[in-house]
C-alpha cells in the first residue's frame, strides 16, 4: 500500500497492488542504505485513474519499510508517457539538508542532547535514541543537519533510521532514532540452493593506502609526529607506517618489478591531549581500514518471510548473516550484515541485497597465510639470484654454504632453507606447516572448518524441522474443520478422510522424532541424512491422498447442503407456494390448517392465516406489534426526530444501558432548551454516566474539553470560552481556584499547608466576641524574616504562651496602639519565653498579671529599660592600711538599662563591718550603673566589706 498525500500532507489517495477499485501500482522498489539518509522510492501507475493527480512533484508519498515503520518522500520527477506515469521520490529528511549547522563544538555531550541541539526547530524530533554515554564533537567547517546525524552516529558509533507517524490521515509527528544497531544475528545462510538467485562479489581498490603519514596539530604553526617513536612496524626517525602485505598487493610496480607504497595523509582531529604515542596508535588504525578493498556482496534474495511465513526469517536493514557459495574462487564463506537493501513490495524477484563489513572465513584460513608466504619466497627467487644469491634445488644440502638451497626431499611440496653459521645446519627459511607460524595444522584447521559446516547444517536441520511443524499445524486445522461438519456424515469419504489423516500422523511422529534426536546430540551420519530425506519424501507422498480426501470430502458436504436446502425449498412450496390464497373482505370456507387470506377489510390489507380455531393476523401494522423488531439498521439517519417522538414515549427504562454517548450526540443538539427541568427532576438520567461532553449553563458547566492537568473541569463566573479565568474553577489534577467563599459553619480541616495572599480576617467588623487562633502542636510563625518579620504586628488585649519554648525572634514589632487599656502577656507554668529586639506597648503592661507603672516599657538590646524604680543585690570589700579615704571599689551594673540618669541610688545593708554609714557610698551614677565603694575607716590590717540591697 502506498499513500499519495496532497500539498497539506494528508491522505489524499491510495495505491493498491490487488484486486481493489483503487489506483494500481507496478515496477515499484525502495532503496535503502544503513547509516546514510539516502533512501529512495519508485513506481509506475495508471495516467489515467483519478489518483494520478495527487503524483505531482513537490507533493508526499507513505509507505511502510522493512520494520513497518512510515516512511515519507517526496517526489522529485514525475513522467507521463501513454497511459504510464513513473515516480521518482526522495525520503523526506534530506529537507534536513536546508538546515546548517555553523562551526562549533558539542562539549560532554549525550546522543540526545546532541541531535536535539542538531535538529533544532524543525520538523524532525528525537525518536528512540539510547545511552551511548557522552563525546565531545567539534564542526571545524559548516555542514548540514544530516551531516551532522551522519556525523554523530559515527561519533556515537550508533546507527540511525527515520520514520513518521500518521493519525487520522495527517502526518503528526517525524523522527530520527539512534540505536546501539539496526537488525540482529539472525543465524540465516544464504546458500545458493536454498533462497539467493545470483552472488556476485565486488572488490573495489579505491583510495587503497599502503602507507600512512600521521599529523596532528601541534603547538603554534607547527605539527606534531610520531617520528620519536620507535616501534615495531616503523624505526627511529621515521613519520609514517606501512603495510607490507597491502604494499605487495597495491603498491605503484616500478620498472625494475618492485613495488613502492602509495601514501597517504592521516591528520588527527580529536578532542583531548594527543602524544606522539596516541598519534602512532590512530594512524595504525586508521591504515588498517585504508590498506584494504572495500567489498560488497550483491545477493538477490527470495524474500523468505513471504514463501514460509517464518519470522525468523525476515531480512531486514543491518541484519547479520552468513553468504555460501563453495563454487566460488577462493571459496565465499563471509559472515556479514546487509548494508543496502533494494525490494519491491508488488514483486519479491526483484529483491537484492547488498552486503558488507564481512569477515571473510575462508581467508582466515591458516593454509592461506602459508600459502601467501611461500608465494613470496617464489616472488622474489629470481631477485635473489640476480642479486648474486644462488638458489640451488636438489634432494641434498648443496656445498656452496651462502646459496638458499631448495629441499626436495619432501614428496608434497619443496622446503626453502638456508645455512646458520651458528648452529651448522640448514633451517627452513619458510613455514611448511601451521605451527611453523602458530596456526592450526591441517587436521585442525579441518576440525573448524567441519564444526562450522555442522553448525550451518544443525541451523537448517532446525529451518527444516520448523517447516515440518507448520505444515502439520495446517493439516490438523484442516482435518478438524472438515472431518466435524456436520453434513459429513459416515461413509467412504469420512473413512478415507481418517484413514490418510492417520498416515500423515505416522510419518510426521517418524521425522520429528529423527529431527529432534539429531539436534539433541548433534551429530548426523550420511546414512541418518539419507533416512531422514526418505522419511521427508515420505512425508510429501502421505500428504498427496490427504488432500485428495480432503477435496472429496468437501464435495460430499458440499453436495450435502444442497440438496437440503433443496428439500427445504421443495417443502416449503408444497407447503405454502402452491396452495390458495384468497383475497378479498370474506375469509375462505373450510379452512386448511395454515392457509392465507389476505383481507382487504382494512387499508393496507392485511395478512391473516388459519391456525385451526382462528384467524390470527400475522401482519404487524403497528409499532407496538414490533417490539423489539426495530434496530439502528432498519432506521435511516436522521429519520427520528424530536417531532416524530411522542411526549414521555422515551424514558429511561427504555433505553440500554451506555447506549447514548457522546459519539452518538451530534455537537450542539441536546442543549438547555431541549430538556425540561421536569424531565430532568423526574429523574429520566438516573444511573451511569455523561462521558466525553459539555454541560453549560448561563456562566458555570462542566466539560471534558482538553486532557491536559491543569485543564477546567468545572467553572462558575465566566463564559465557556473563559472559563480558565473564571473566580471558581476546578482544574483536572483537583486543584480549585475560588476568588470569594463564605463558610457559615462546621470545620475547615487543611491537612498540609495554606498560602494566604494578604491577610486573614477572624471574625465580623464590631464583633466583641472573643475570636480564637488554636495550634494543636508546636507551631512557628513567620514574617519577611527570621521567626517573626518586620511587618508582623499583633493588635490585641491578651497574649497567652501555653506551649514549652517559644522564640519570638529578631525584627518583629508587638503594639497596642493604645487601642486596650491594658495589654496582659500570660505565661503559664513551665513555659520558657525569649523576647528579642524591641517590644513597645504605648499603654499599662503586665506580665502574668505584674504591672509595671510606668507608661512606657521598652524591651531593646535584650534588656528592660523602664522609669519603675530598680532593686538590685552589690557589694564591695577590701584590706584597708590606716588610710580613711577608698580602699575597695566595684562597678555595679542596673539589671535593667535605663533610657535616663536615675537621681540617686539608696543603700540597705544586709551584712557588713562598717559602723558609719558613711563609709559606703554610691557614685558617678549613669542609665547603665553606677560605682560602688567602701572608705578606710582609719583602722590598720583590717578587711572592710559591705553587703546589701540598691534601689535606683
Amino acid at each position: 500500500m502506498i499513500y499519495l498525500l496532497n500539498e497539506a500532507e494528508e491522505i489524499e489517495a491510495i495505491l493498491e497492488n490487488d484486486d481493489s477499485a483503487a489506483a494500481h501500482y507496478w515496477d515499484d522498489e525502495i532503496h535503502e542504505k544503513l547509516n546514510d539518509a539516502f533512501m529512495t522510492l519508485t513506481f509506475t501507475m495508471s495516467s489515467y485513474h483519478e489518483s494520478a493527480g495527487s503524483a505531482i512533484v513537490g507533493n508526499k508519498v507513505i509507505t511502510t519499510d522493512k520494520e513497518n515503520n512510515l516512511q515519507i518522500f517526496e517526489i522529485k520527477t514525475a513522467d507521463t508517457e501513454d497511459d504510464e506515469k513513473k515516480i521518482y521520490a526522495e525520503h523526506l529528511a534530506l529537507e534536513l539538508n536546508g538546515r546548517i549547522i555553523r562551526p562549533t563544538t558539542f562539549n560532554g555531550v549525550t546522543a540526545e542532547q546532541y541531535l536535539k541541539a542538531v535538529l533544532g526547530e524543525t520538523r524532525w524530533k528525537l525518536g528512540i535514541v539510547e545511552w551511548f554515554g557522552s563525546k565531545t564533537i567539534t564542526f571545524e567547517e559548516h555542514q548540514t543537519a544530516v551531516q551532522a546525524i551522519i556525523t554523530g552516529a559515527s561519533e556515537f558509533d550508533g546507527e540511525f533510521n527515520f520514520r513518521v507517524n500518521l493519525t487520522h490521515g495527517k502526518v503528526t509527528g517525524c523522527y530520527v532514532d539512534l540505536v546501539e544497531r539496526r537488525g540482529e544475528d539472525t543465524g540465516i545462510i544464504v546458500s545458493y540452493d536454498h533462497n539467493a538467485t545470483s552472488i556476485r562479489r565486488t572488490e573495489s581498490a579505491e583510495q587503497v593506502y599502503t602507507a600512512l603519514i600521521g599529523l596532528a596539530r601541534g603547538e603554534g604553526d607547527g605539527y606534531l609526529t610520531f617520528e620519536s617513536v620507535s616501534a615495531k612496524d616503523k624505526p627511529l626517525g621515521q613519520d609514517w607506517i606501512g603495510d607490507e602485505e597491502a604494499l605487495q598487493r597495491f603498491g605503484v610496480l616500478q620498472e625494475n618489478g618492485e613495488r613502492q607504497h602509495y601514501f597517504g595523509v592521516y591528520t588527527w582531529n580529536g578532542t583531548g591531549k594527543i602524544t606522539p604515542d596516541r598519534l602512532l596508535m590512530w594512524t595504525r588504525r586508521r591504515l588498517e581500514q585504508l590498506s584494504k578493498p572495500k567489498m560488497t556482496y550483491e545477493v538477490g534474495v527470495l524474500d523468505l518471510e513471504k514463501i514460509t511465513g517464518y519470522d525468523h526469517e525476515k531480512l531486514r536493514m543491518g541484519d547479520g548473516l552468513s553468504v555460501q557459495n563453495f563454487d566460488f574462487q577462493p571459496q565465499l564463506l563471509v559472515s556479514a550484515r546487509i548494508v543496502e537493501y533494494i525490494w519491491s513490495k508488488s514483486d519479491s524477484s526483484r529483491d537484492k541485497l547488498i552486503i558488507g563489513d564481512y569477515r571473510d572465513i575462508w581467508k582466515e584460513s591458516p593454509f592461506a597465510a602459508i600459502g601467501s608466504l611461500r608465494q613470496t619466497i617464489l616472488r622474489n627467487a629470481t631477485k635473489w639470484e640476480s642479486g648474486g644469491t644462488r638458489t640451488i634445488r636438489s634432494a641434498v644440502p648443496p656445498t656452496d654454504l651462502e646459496a638458499i638451497w631448495v629441499d626436495t626431499t619432501n614428496p608434497f611440496f619443496d622446503i626453502f632453507r638456508t645455512y646458520n653459521p651458528s648452529t651448522g645446519f640448514w633451517e627452513k627459511a619458510a613455514p611448511t606447516a601451521p605451527g611453523d607460524i602458530g596456526a592450526e595444522d591441517p587436521e585442525g584447521a579441518w576440525e573448524k572448518a567441519k564444526e562450522a559446516q555442522k553448525d550451518a547444517e544443525l541451523t537448517a536441520l532446525k529451518q527444516r524441522q520448523n517447516v515440518l511443524h507448520g505444515t502439520k499445524e495446517t493439516v490438523d486445522g484442516q482435518y478438524q474443520e472438515v472431518f466435524n461438519n456436520q453434513y459429513l456424515t459416515a461413509g467412504k469419504e469420512k473413512s478415507y478422510l481418517a484413514v490418510t489423516y492417520s498416515n500423515v500422523n505416522a510419518v510426521y511422529n517418524q521425522i520429528n522424532a529423527l529431527m529432534s534426536d539429531l539436534i539433541a546430540r548433534n551429530s548426523f551420519t550420511v546414512s541418518e541424512q539419507d533416512y531422514l530425506q526418505t522419511l521427508e519424501d515420505n512425508f510429501k507422498a502421505a500428504l498427496n491422498p490427504f488432500y485428495v480426501a480432503i477435496q472429496a470430502a468437501e464435495h460430499f458436504i458440499i453436495d450435502s447442503r444442497s440438496t437440503e436446502a433443496e428439500k427445504a425449498a421443495t417443502d416449503y412450496i408444497v407447503e405454502y407456494a402452491e396452495q390458495k390464497i384468497t383475497k378479498g373482505k370474506l375469509p375462505p370456507g373450510n379452512p386448511k390448517l395454515y392457509e392465507l387470506w389476505l383481507d382487504t377489510n382494512v387499508q393496507p390489507a392485511v395478512w391473516k392465516q388459519w391456525n385451526g380455531i382462528e384467524w390470527e393476523k400475522f401482519t404487524r401494522t403497528d409499532l407496538g406489534e414490533m417490539a423489539g423488531q426495530i434496530g439502528t439498521i432498519q432506521l435511516e439517519d436522521f429519520a427520528v426526530t424530536t417531532e416524530k417522538i411522542e411526549e414521555s414515549t422515551i424514558t429511561g427504562d427504555k433505553i440500554a444501558g451506555k447506549t447514548i454517548t457522546a459519539l452518538n450526540i451530534a455537537s450542539n443538539t441536546l442543549t438547555s432548551n431541549l430538556i425540561s427541568t421536569a424531565g430532568l427532576d423526574a429523574g429520566v438520567i438516573k444511573t451511569g454516566s455523561l462521558t466525553g461532553v459539555t454541560v453549560e449553563v448561563t456562566n458555570a458547566g462542566m466539560t471534558a474539553a482538553g486532557t491536559g492537568s491543569t485543564d477546567i473541569r468545572i467553572w462558575a463566573g465566566a463564559t465557556y470560552s473563559s472559563r480558565a479565568l473564571a473566580p471558581f474553577r476546578v482544574q483536572q489534577n483537583g486543584r480549585v481556584v475560588v476568588s470569594n467563599i463564605d463558610i457559615t459553619g462546621g470545620t475547615l480541616n487543611i491537612d498540609s499547608s495554606i498560602t494566604v495572599g494578604n491577610s486573614i480576617t477572624i471574625g465580623n467588623q464590631g464583633s466583641i466576641d472573643q475570636k480564637s487562633l488554636f495550634f494543636n502542636r508546636n507551631v512557628s510563625i513567620r514574617g519577611g524574616g527570621g521567626f517573626i518579620g518586620n511587618m508582623l504586628q499583633f493588635n490585641a488585649s491578651e497574649f497567652q504562651w501555653t506551649a514549652s519554648v517559644h522564640l519570638l525572634n529578631y525584627g518583629w514589632d508587638l503594639r497596642n496602639f493604645g487601642v486596650y487599656s491594658k495589654v496582659k502577656l500570660t505565661v503559664h507554668d513551665g513555659v520558657e519565653t525569649e523576647l528579642h529586639d524591641t517590644l513597645r506597648v504605648n499603654a499599662r503592661m503586665s506580665i502574668n498579671d505584674v504591672g509595671a507603672r510606668g507608661n512606657s516599657t521598652y524591651f531593646t538590646r535584650g534588656f528592660w529599660e523602664t522609669n519603675t524604680p530598680e532593686t538590685g543585690f552589690c557589694g564591695v570589700g577590701g584590706m584597708t592600711s590606716g588610710f580613711s579615704t577608698s580602699v575597695a571599689g566595684v562597678g555595679v551594673n542596673f539589671r535593667t538599662p535605663k533610657s535616663y540618669v536615675p537621681a540617686s541610688i539608696s543603700l540597705a545593708s544586709t551584712s557588713t563591718n562598717i559602723l558609719s554609714g558613711s563609709d559606703v557610698a554610691a557614685i558617678d551614677i549613669g542609665t547603665n550603673g553606677f560605682w560602688l565603694y567602701v572608705n578606710g575607716g582609719n583602722t590598720v590590717n583590717n578587711y572592710r566589706y559591705w553587703r546589701g540591697r540598691y534601689t535606683a
